[in-house]
């Protein structure tokens, strides 16, 4: 028996004999009332994908560091209090998603996951690595920074936690791409964020945050970048060396002015500049011939240039909340939209940081998404996970596919 697929039951408990299937290459037993992980797993040699997520495990057994053929392991939503040391022996692992847990912890040894496999290439013909974590909606107020071993590592999700700080080794993250440590306590951004040059999102919302790093300019390949719900006061001017970026959510901070470098993000389609004490904007705002959706505090600006008044008028660009001189004796800015943002991944749906939390207007969330409940096909880039990107006004959903066929 190489697949055994027995989710969406009303399972308790999984037989310790269970070890004994030891050709298992998929186990799925996602969506039961499972409460425990039996020390027999660690029989399962050959295993290759392991779904445990919709349970109520609380504990997962060292011998969980047996299954060294392991590349996939989802086990999110579950009651998990703490991972074991011998996490690190799951040299195989390329995807863990321990989100939505009750993890206050993680080892030192999770630095350990660093093997790449010469054998196993990915689409641009790269040995593939550990390259997916998700540690998103749990109680961590520390990231170990053995993370920053991960070299293979492309997707890190560390939202709604409790963190306070980013440790410096990040910046040998070097194959990484998305980041999100929306919704902690983060108070600054380490410099070496900006040597992550693969970097394309970056999400620290809803954090302490006061300072943008000048070095956050060298991310030529980021594409979105969101910031709202902190105290930033100032944008630097090294903002315009973003060429690529595309989504700049700014919201809800202490910014007083714009700096005319902002003109120089030829590809930037959302700015999101509202809830700010900004009463004037520079005229190359309206370089951003390409902008879809402008978001300002429309009733503090005076006086709008020329130009900006060219772009909210020209059909374009969605100046949500402006209104012309023509349609009224003073702009009012908008408090809600239904404007939806893209995904922040086509190949991979994974933005883990729904949460029940009321965010204030215009700062984005997502919605969680559970993998399919038949058994998936993709192993290590499936359509699994919690994910979702910019919604205004933001309400965290969470949808489950049924469909068991």
């Amino acid at each position: 028996m190489s697949f055994l697929d027995l989710f969406n039951n009303q399972i308790e408990s999984i037989p310790n004999e269970i070890g004994g299937l030891e050709s298992l290459k998929e186990l799925t037993l996602y969506n039961n009332a499972i409460t425990s992980i039996p020390s027999g797993i660690g029989g399962l040699t050959d295993l290759e994908i392991l779904y445990l997520f919709q349970n109520q495990i609380v504990s997962i057994p060292s011998q969980i560091g047996g299954l060294t053929s392991l590349q996939e392991l989802e086990i999110y939503e579950n009651q998990i209090t703490s991972i074991p040391t011998e996490f690190g022996a799951l040299k195989s692992l390329r995807y863990l998603d321990l989100s939505n847990n009750l993890l206050e912890s993680i080892p030192t040894e999770i630095g350990q996951l660093t093997d790449l496999d010469v054998n196993d290439l990915d689409e641009f013909g790269e040995p593939q690595g550990f390259n997916y974590l998700s540690l998103s909606n749990n109680q961590l107020d520390t990231i170990p920074s053995e993370v920053g071993q991960l070299i293979a590592l492309k997707e890190l999700y560390i939202d709604n936690n409790q963190i306070t700080s980013i440790p410096s080794e990040f910046g040998n993250l070097e194959a990484l791409e998305n980041l999100y440590l929306n919704e902690n306590q983060i108070s600054a951004i380490i410099t070496d964020i900006g040597e992550i040059l693969t970097l394309k999102e970056l999400g620290l919302g809803l954090n302490n945050i006061e300072t943008i790093p000048t070095e956050l300019g060298m991310l030529s390949a980021l594409t979105t970048l969101l910031l709202y719900s902190n105290q930033i006061e100032i944008i630097p001017t090294e903002i315009g060396l973003l060429g690529a970026l595309e989504i700049l959510v700014l919201d809800y901070n202490a910014i007083e002015s714009v700096p005319t470098e902002i003109g120089s993000l030829d590809s930037l389609k959302v700015l999101v500049l509202s809830n700010n004490p900004i009463s004037s904007v520079p005229t190359e705002l309206g370089l951003l011939t390409d902008l879809e959706e402008l978001y300002l505090p429309w009733d503090q600006i005076a006086s709008l240039p020329s130009k900006v008044e060219a772009l909210c008028e020209g059909g374009k660009t969605n100046c949500v909340g402006y209104s012309s001189d023509e349609e009224t004796d003073a702009p009012t800015e908008s408090t809600t939209t239904d404007t939806e943002f893209p995904t922040s991944s086509p190949t991979s749906t994974l933005n883990p940081t729904a949460s029940t939390t009321e965010l204030p207007t215009f700062s984005p969330t997502v919605e969680t998404t559970a993998p399919p409940t038949s058994s998936p096909t993709s192993t290590l880039n499936p359509t699994a996970g919690t994910t979702g990107f910019p919604t205004f006004p933001p309400t965290a959903e969470t949808t489950a596919d049924t469909d068991d066929t």
